[in-house]
């Protein structure tokens, strides 16, 4: 696989609470039309630098004592048209936008793990980073890697989206931003789906058994084919009684959503009280590694892949990546 090397653009660590971690327009200033020029502007009063010389980045995320490392790099748009660079969710239409010449957040490709890849970002990561931003618990560092890293990946014959599907069917220029994480540093969280339309018990009663009830404890299902639901403020627990589907997103959006208006979350706080839900198993990363090798599409949002990365900490013009 392909991989280049580019001159990256991150914030100075002074700057990093105020540009990525706080309350600001830097999303939406350089999402814009006038997105270079805004660059440019935080590149001159010194918010945000830029290396002299193309070159590949070993990224890493701390939390809770769980570490996650890859690469950052660009990756050919082409290989993603040609389905080297593998997808296993769908794409709504609604979601995709053209990328116009800045990228705030990079895509979050996986691959099989690889000894080779992985010792030499051990032996990167043994050094001093060239940056690190502290927030909320989180570490995020950064350390500049040699060109060579591009011949370690030339035997990877597939990647594969954990996460920016959108971004990738979007992109329009030749190569696009990207963190490459082997699949055992990634984790696959489950991504729950509700909606504010009605159900009743009839239409349910023909779908699934009823395992068992709780009163307001919301119910996190450990196996495929069961659910938790939480209508009219009481939870259940749920099986399907359609074994047909072989992954549980699918089983809903073809016999419980159909053609109702549904939204996803990954945090339960954060959804209406009043709307139903349904939560689910999740995936593990072995399983979208297969759905892709075999041309399988799952319907979209059907995986929450980590790490989340800020907008901004890891950014890309087009213009500027040689």
């Amino acid at each position: 696989m392909e991989i280049k090397a580019f001159r990256a653009i991150n914030p100075h660590p002074l700057y990093a609470e105020q540009f990525i971690f706080g309350d600001n327009n830097l999303k939406a200033s350089l999402k814009s039309a006038d997105g270079n020029a805004y660059l440019d502007l935080l590149l001159r009063e010194g918010a945000y630098q830029q290396v002299r010389e193309a070159q590949f980045y070993i990224f890493q995320v701390e939390e809770n004592g769980l570490r996650q490392t890859g690469v950052w790099a660009l990756v050919a748009t082409e290989d993603y048209r040609a389905g080297r660079i593998k997808k296993h969710e769908a794409i709504l239409p609604e979601k995709v936008k053209a990328i116009i010449a800045v990228e705030g957040k990079p895509v979050l490709l996986t691959y099989l793990p690889d000894q080779s890849i992985a010792s030499y970002i051990a032996d990167v990561v043994a050094g001093i980073p060239y940056v690190r931003y502290d927030h909320c618990g989180k570490s995020y560092k950064i350390w500049l890697a040699g060109l060579e890293l591009a011949e370690r990946f030339k035997q990877v014959t597939s990647l594969y989206v954990a996460d920016g599907h959108h971004r990738l069917e979007g992109a329009t220029a030749s190569h696009i931003s990207a963190i490459l994480m082997s699949g055992d540093q990634l984790k696959v969280l489950p991504y729950h789906r509700y909606s504010n339309a009605n159900f009743d018990w009839e239409e349910l009663n023909h779908l699934f058994l009823m395992k068992s009830s709780f009163s307001d404890e919301p119910v996190y299902p450990h196996l495929r084919g069961r659910f938790g639901m939480r209508l009219d403020g009481q939870w259940y627990e749920l099986v399907t009684q359609h074994p047909l589907y072989a992954y549980d997103s699918e089983f809903l959006a073809a016999e419980v959503f159909k053609d109702r208006e549904v939204f996803f979350g990954h945090d339960l706080t954060k959804i209406s009280p009043n709307a139903t839900v349904f939560t689910l198993c999740p995936l593990e990363i072995g399983d979208v590694i297969r759905i892709a090798d075999v041309g399988e599409i799952l319907p979209a949002k059907s995986t929450w892949i980590e790490p989340k990365l800020p907008f901004g900490l890891l950014v890309y013009r087009h213009q500027t990546a040689y």
